[in-house]
């Protein structure tokens, strides 16, 4: 068949497929036409700017100021984002499944007495939802929308999410700040005050010049801190903070932005709970208690850390867990080449592009990913010392050593195996050409970093 031919047959094709796109962009239409008119109010999320839950129990109001809700009764406190953005969202999408006409009698409904009335201002317009009874089959319920004589049905899952508790509200989050915006960290015990602070971009004690703070770590800290939120609302006007052990408390955390200062007082415990109150508000809330134990107990006795890779091997308390006890601190990128091993058995890696040339014992060859061995640079790089050691004989030869260099073959780090003493592994360790320095590390963490090393030696897999 010649291409002419063809023409007819082309062209009843794209008339056949513009039509069925037409049929189907038309019930397409009427469909989304059938659901906008199903929405029981015209409005914009955005355009909602006062709020109301109207119960036989109380009124909870709400109003928006700026970018912010407030809540205004029963009482003065911030609102929970999330919850709140669903609610709204709701609001402005809530469709009925059924509208069952006018009705004179309202009381069968349950719309004489309504269970719950949400009452919002959007733009100039105030509207009203009352919800009522449940309809026959438990899917849905009666509702009536503004002074409308219609009684309408809704999906359960509308009035639920419409039907918010005063706890559900709330503000639940105890920190409002970003990591890298705080300034100032303030710790208060019983016995004693800690601050620390930031200064051209480096953590610093005050008062203890020589505490080098490991910043990954106290940023780490200062995540948890962010993150804690209130679990229960106890009272909003406790009689006697001392029953909560918070008259005094016995822990205050204070975190400072250029925003200002955000204060958080932990008190008594209960069960895996601790009591709490923000600022100076008159509030006591339930918290977990893990912040309590980040300030107070020891890192190794922290159930809730133990199974975190990044806390498992941190000792201490505070704020000594946070000391910068790296036996190297620097950069992997800058390991350009490196010799490992025992005497008359080393290794020695150089840096080709994406790979690494490795050269060993009986002139063996291995070409590894370079990421292979910069994981194994990061395992070093988190090997602390538990305290520095008593320095031996210099002339001691190492039972293992590492030497890293840059691309001008300096070195920059050199760590040597000496002896093992109980659970700690004794090192001597030098940054670039500095003096020096020996210290105990733990046995367990020097022999993980090990096998990393060892499995070095091995081929990658095809």
């Amino acid at each position: 068949m010649t291409p002419r031919r063809l023409v007819p047959f082309l062209v009843i094709f794209l008339v056949l497929a513009g039509t069925y796109f037409l049929l189907d962009w038309h019930r397409n239409k009427k469909l989304r036409d059938e659901e906008e008119a199903k929405k029981l109010f015209a409005v914009k999320e955005a355009d909602i700017t006062a709020l109301a839950l109207q119960r036989q129990s109380g009124d909870i109001r709400l109003v928006k100021e700026g970018k912010d809700w407030l809540l205004t009764q029963p009482l003065k406190d911030q609102v929970d984002k999330v919850t709140m953005t669903s609610l709204l969202n709701t609001l402005s999408q809530l469709r009925f499944d059924r509208d069952l006409g006018s009705e004179k009698d309202l009381k069968p409904f349950g719309l004489d007495q309504p269970s719950l009335a949400v009452s919002f201002t959007a733009g100039e317009k105030s509207h009203t939802l009352t919800i009522g009874k449940k309809s026959p089959g438990g899917q849905g319920y009666y509702a009536r929308r503004d002074q409308e004589p219609g009684v309408l049905i809704i999906a359960s899952s509308g009035k639920e999410s419409l039907d918010r508790s005063l706890s559900d509200l709330r503000n639940r989050a105890l920190f409002d700040f970003a990591v890298e915006g705080v300034k100032t960290l303030r710790v208060k015990t019983a016995n004693k005050v800690m601050v620390l602070e930031k200064k051209d971009n480096n953590w610093h004690w005050s008062g203890r010049v020589n505490f080098q703070i490991y910043p990954d770590r106290l940023e780490r800290l200062l995540r948890f801190v962010s993150l804690a939120r209130v679990k229960e609302f106890v009272t909003d006007a406790p009689k006697d903070l001392e029953l909560y052990g918070l008259a005094p408390p016995s822990l205050e955390v204070t975190v400072v932005t250029d925003k200002g200062e955000q204060r958080l007082s932990l008190g008594s415990r209960r069960n895996e709970l601790c009591y709490a109150k923000r600022g100076d508000r008159a509030s006591v809330i339930l918290m977990e208690n893990l912040l309590l134990d980040l300030f107070t107990a020891p890192m190794e006795k922290v159930v809730a850390l133990q199974k975190n890779p990044q806390w498992s091997h941190v000792r201490g308390t505070f704020p000594q867990y946070l000391e910068d006890r790296r036996l190297w601190t620097g950069e992997v990128k800058d390991v350009a080449a490196l010799t490992w091993g025992p005497p008359g058995k080393t290794w020695t890696a150089t840096k080709d592009k994406d790979f690494f040339q490795l050269k060993g014992p009986g002139n063996q060859e291995l070409r590894q990913p370079a990421i292979r061995l910069e994981l194994a640079l990061l395992k070093l790089r988190d090997l602390e010392f538990d305290q520095p050691g008593v320095p031996g004989k210099p002339e001691a030869k190492g039972k293992n050593s590492l030497e890293l260099r840059d691309a001008a073959g300096q070195t920059l780090f050199r760590l040597e195996e000496l002896n093992v003493v109980n659970n700690q592994v004794k090192v001597r360790y030098t940054v670039r050409g500095a003096s020096p320095r020996e210290a105990l590390v733990s046995r367990q963490t020097y022999g993980q970093w090990q096998k990393e090393m060892e499995q070095l030696t091995t081929p990658p897999s095809s």
